[in-house]
């Protein structure tokens, strides 16, 4: 059972609470789209909407059948954004109500730097930019992957302007 103490624990740690009852219910719902590969069969959604955010799950370069046109870190980042977008719209977000953005790349370096700025400056042209947090990792779930993004969002709520 969730106590008011634990709860205020969880916020101060910057964790936030689902739920503040006497149980350990809470509003969260899955988030699921056919446009994006599976996550289902391997205990997790793809994402979650939660008092009033959206939040994917890593997401990364796989089509919904989970190929990749090639192995490519660029091909890999557009199409982790394209499924980004896609669970977005499926919670009722969109970029454009992003608050936070987390990649993890594998052997990071400059030119990934590169192609990630130039992305996400296409992607967030005007003065708003949500905050980023990038990680060099030394693998992800499977050996091709190269990258993985998560995202926080607003739901239904205007970017800053």
């Amino acid at each position: 059972m969730l106590t008011r103490q634990f709860s205020f624990l969880l916020l101060s740690a910057g964790f936030l609470p689902l739920s503040i009852s006497s149980g350990c219910t809470h509003t969260a719902r899955p988030v699921h789209t056919d446009l994006v590969y599976k996550t289902r069969e391997a205990g997790f959604s793809q994402a979650v909407k939660a008092k009033g955010f959206l939040f994917t799950s890593g997401t990364v370069g796989w089509k919904a059948d989970r190929s990749m046109d090639n192995a490519s870190f660029e091909t890999q980042l557009n199409q982790a954004f394209s499924n980004i977008e896609h669970l977005a719209r499926e919670g009722r977000s969109s970029l454009d109500q992003a608050i936070l953005l987390r990649f993890y790349v594998v052997q990071l370096d400059a030119h990934k730097r590169r192609l990630i700025s130039e992305k996400m400056l296409e992607l967030f042209p005007g003065d708003y930019k949500p905050a980023t947090t990038l990680l060099g990792v030394s693998a992800l779930a499977h050996e091709k992957l190269l990258l993985e993004i998560e995202l926080i969002a607003g739901i239904n709520t205007p970017r800053p302007r």
